[in-house]
C-alpha cells in the first residue's frame, strides 16, 4: 500500500505525517495518520474522525481500537485520520479559526484555496481516494446527545452502507442526500461507500461509551470481511428519509431548558409536548417554548441545560408515521 509517497509493508501498524501546508507563525500543518495494513489481501477502509474540532471523543475509542487490532488477523487495510482538523481541535471548535469555515463542507477541497480547503484538498487526494470504504465519526460536542447513522441516496453499494450502519447498533437510520461538500458526500459521489455515525457518551461519568464503540467498530469490520468476529445486530432499526427530518435550532439566545432534564435518545414525543424553554438570563422572563414540528416524533438528538446562541443545534427528531423498519 503507498501512501503520501511512501510503501507501507504488510502486516504492521504505521504512523505517517502528511503535510498541508506551512503556517504564519514558522510552523508546519501536518495531519497525522494511523495505517493498519492487514497480512492478507483485501480491500481498504478509512475511519476518520475530528472534522469538527469541538468532537472529541474519537480519541479514545480509536486509541484503544489501534491498540487492540492484530494487523496479522487483518485482511486489508485500515486508514484512520483521528484529528481531522488539527486547527480546529486546538481551540475546540466546529470551524477552522483561520478561515471559519466548516471543513466538512468543503470536500474535495482546492489544494490553491482557502486554508480549510487546503486540508480537505490533502485528506481527498493522500487519503479517501485510497479507500473502498468510508466511516465518518461525528461526536456529541458539549451539551448534546446524539446517536443514529446516516447514510447516503447516492451510496453505490446501499446494502453495504446499510449493514455497516446497522453494526453500530444506533436504532435510527437517516438515509440522506448528504450535504454540500460534506466527506460522505464527495465519497460516495466517486463510488466509495461512505457512512457517517453521531453518537457520544450521554454524560463525562460514562467511560463504558469507548469500549462499546470500539466493539461497534469491530462490528462494522466484521460485516464486511476485514476480520473474524461473530457479528452482532440491535433488535431494531428504523430508517427515515429526508422528509421525515426535523432539526430544530435554537430560534433565540439565552438559557436553555429542556422540558424534562432526563430526556432519552428514542423518547417519542407529540405535537403538544414541549421540548425546551428559553429564558432571558437577565430579566428571567420566558421568551421561547418549542414544541415539535411533527404530530408524533422520536428523539435522536437532544440538548442538555446550556447558554444558546440563536441557531444552535437544539433537538433533532423524526417523524415517527414516516419510519421504516430495517431486516
Amino acid at each position: 500500500m503507498i501512501i503520501n509517497n511512501k510503501n507501507l509493508s504488510k502486516g504492521e501498524k504505521h504512523i505517517l505525517k502528511i503535510k498541508i501546508t506551512k503556517l504564519s507563525n514558522g510552523n508546519e500543518l501536518y495531519l497525522t495518520a494511523h495505517i493498519i495494513t492487514g497480512i492478507n489481501e483485501g480491500k481498504t477502509i478509512g475511519l476518520i474522525g475530528g472534522i469538527h474540532g469541538d468532537e472529541t471523543h474519537c480519541f479514545e475509542f480509536f486509541k484503544n481500537f489501534i491498540e487492540k487490532i492484530n494487523p496479522k488477523e487483518l485482511s486489508g487495510n485500515i486508514i484512520i485520520l483521528p484529528v481531522a482538523n488539527p486547527l480546529a481541535f486546538e481551540y475546540c471548535v466546529r470551524n477552522t479559526p483561520e478561515d471559519n469555515l466548516d471543513l466538512n463542507r468543503n470536500f474535495p477541497g482546492n489544494r490553491d484555496g482557502w486554508l480549510t480547503e487546503k486540508i480537505a484538498y490533502v485528506i481527498s487526494e493522500e487519503l479517501v481516494k485510497k479507500m473502498d470504504y468510508l466511516i465518518d465519526f461525528h461526536t456529541s460536542p458539549p451539551f448534546l446527545h446524539v446517536e443514529y447513522s446516516v447514510i447516503s441516496n447516492k451510496a453505490k453499494e446501499k446494502d453495504i452502507a446499510i449493514k455497516l450502519a446497522k453494526s453500530f447498533g444506533f436504532k435510527y437510520i437517516y438515509n440522506s442526500f448528504g450535504y454540500n461538500g460534506a466527506v460522505t458526500t464527495y465519497a460516495n459521489e466517486i463510488g466509495i461507500t461512505a457512512i457517517a455515525t453521531e453518537s457520544g457518551p450521554k454524560d463525562d461519568k460514562d467511560s463504558s461509551y469507548y469500549n462499546k464503540m470500539v466493539d461497534k467498530i469491530e462490528n462494522a469490520l466484521s460485516s464486511i470481511g476485514f476480520i473474524k468476529k461473530e457479528f452482532e445486530f440491535a433488535n431494531e432499526y428504523f430508517i427515515f428519509e429526508e422528509d421525515a427530518y426535523g432539526n430544530i435550532r435554537a430560534p433565540v439566545g439565552g438559557i436553555f431548558i429542556p422540558s424534562e432534564q432526563n430526556t432519552l435518545i428514542g423518547k417519542r414525543v407529540t405535537e403538544n409536548d414541549v421540548l425546551f424553554r428559553i429564558y432571558d438570563p437577565y430579566t428571567f422572563d420566558l421568551i421561547n417554548e418549542t414544541r415539535p414540528c411533527f404530530k408524533e416524533a422520536d428523539i435522536f438528538l437532544y440538548r442538555k441545560r446550556s447558554v444558546v446562541k440563536p441557531g444552535d443545534y437544539s433537538f433533532m427528531i423524526c417523524d415517527t408515521k414516516k419510519l421504516k423498519k430495517v431486516t
